[in-house]
């Protein structure tokens, strides 16, 4: 269904891997936590997450009880999926969970309990994102 990128690497196997960083980063968690977690060196988590290496089932399985998530989490919004097709049809924002940035900016917003200054600082990003041309 899908022909590898010319780096080789398949895009579930880049989705899973972006998906592994999200909630690794969610958690606040560095690539040697989990590495010692799973047993693995901080290399091979670099590499899973980059989608370099395939992550197998068992591993899978391993990194969702870590992780305090379900294995459907990691092909959640998968390439291929009728649900990656209705997802690509709307505007999606969860990639801000890509980095650590984007976790600090959600974690901060959400401690924010005015309306008014919710909705003034959307607006001011909404404008230095149009000026950023």
């Amino acid at each position: 269904m899908f022909k590898n990128t010319p780096k080789g690497i398949h895009p579930v196997d880049r989705h899973v891997g972006m998906r592994i960083r999200q909630r690794r980063l969610q958690l606040d968690m560095s690539q040697e936590a989990l590495a010692k977690e799973l047993g693995l060196t901080f290399q091979q988590v670099q590499k899973y997450e980059k989608g370099t290496n395939r992550v197998s089932a068992s591993r899978l399985m391993d990194l969702a009880n870590v992780l305090g998530t379900d294995v459907a989490y990691f092909f959640d919004d998968a390439p291929g999926t009728a649900q990656s097709r209705q997802q690509a049809d709307r505007n999606d924002a969860s990639v801000i969970f890509a980095d650590r940035i984007g976790v600090r900016l959600c974690a901060a917003f959400l401690k924010i309990e005015r309306p008014d200054l919710r909705a003034a600082i959307v607006n001011m990003i909404e404008d230095l994102s149009s000026n950023s041309n």
